[in-house]
């Protein structure tokens, strides 16, 4: 639900302003010197972050009812043993796992080795599986940590592949240009600096910032590649959530303490 509304508030958000969501402006001084500036224009990024931080809230409570829920079925109690203290554990070590043992004291010793092997800390896992489970469950742990004590996401635009195309008045030479790295524009909205050659200040400039923009969390690991966005990974999230708790499920079909 809250990803879906994230999606709609996004949308709207690049529909507004007749369909002209971001602005674009070149300055240049009266050496040739100039910038190319992008920047949103009423930018929802507190709306968009409380509908991220109740879908972050929701994943990661769902792995904590799943640790409860098997709980009660392995123990045969309702509540089951240490109800208080029970939840999924996602720990940066092997030491902080094991202190953490009496989270998922009362499941079954299969299952705590699952959840072992998931673990984030280790190097190298033995399939891909697992490691594309470790990185997805330390994201969710990292940001639901963040969010719970820090307040809301930064919820930001992302530029990226930035080509920018400068129309020269008659007369000028493109001296140098340099393009801004990939990243949020709410604070840095430069997408390149330029020179021009025999620039005077009574000439006009147009510029084309030719980026593409998409929405990402400020202080998350930045996207590796155009695939890589935040809606593919929050469905990737989602899918992984969904496939573990499919697959404590099945482990217990043939528990007799399930019946």
């Amino acid at each position: 639900m809250h990803q879906r509304k994230f999606g709609r508030i996004w949308n709207e958000f690049l529909s507004s302003n007749e369909g002209e969501p971001y602005r674009v402006s070149v300055s240049v001084d009266s050496k040739g010197q100039g910038e190319i500036y992008v920047w949103p224009v009423d930018f929802p990024g507190n709306e968009l972050a409380l509908e991220f931080g109740e879908f972050l809230y929701q994943l990661r409570a769902a792995l904590d009812s799943l640790i409860y829920e098997t709980a009660v079925v392995v123990s045969g109690q309702d509540p089951p043993p240490n109800a208080e203290d029970l939840e999924f554990p996602i720990r940066p070590s092997e030491t902080s796992f094991n202190n953490a043992a009496r989270k998922i004291a009362p499941l079954a010793d299969h299952h705590k080795v699952w959840i072992e092997e998931m673990q984030p800390y280790h190097r190298e896992h033995r399939t891909d599986g697992l490691q594309l489970t470790a990185q997805i469950l330390d994201a969710i742990n990292d940001l639901a940590r963040k969010d719970r004590h820090r307040g809301l996401r930064v919820i930001a635009s992302w530029g990226a592949n930035k080509n920018p195309q400068i129309d020269l008045p008659a007369g000028c030479e493109l001296e140098w240009v340099q393009v801004t790295p990939d990243g949020p524009l709410e604070r840095q909205g430069v997408v390149a600096t330029f020179k021009i050659r025999n620039w005077t200040p009574d000439l006009q400039l147009h510029a084309n910032p030719n980026c593409t923009i998409d929405v990402a969390v400020e202080d998350a690991p930045p996207p590796r590649d155009d695939e890589d966005t935040l809606a593919s990974r929050t469905r990737h999230w989602i899918a992984l959530v969904s496939l573990l708790i499919e697959g404590f499920e099945n482990s217990l079909d043939g528990d007799p303490r399930s019946a």
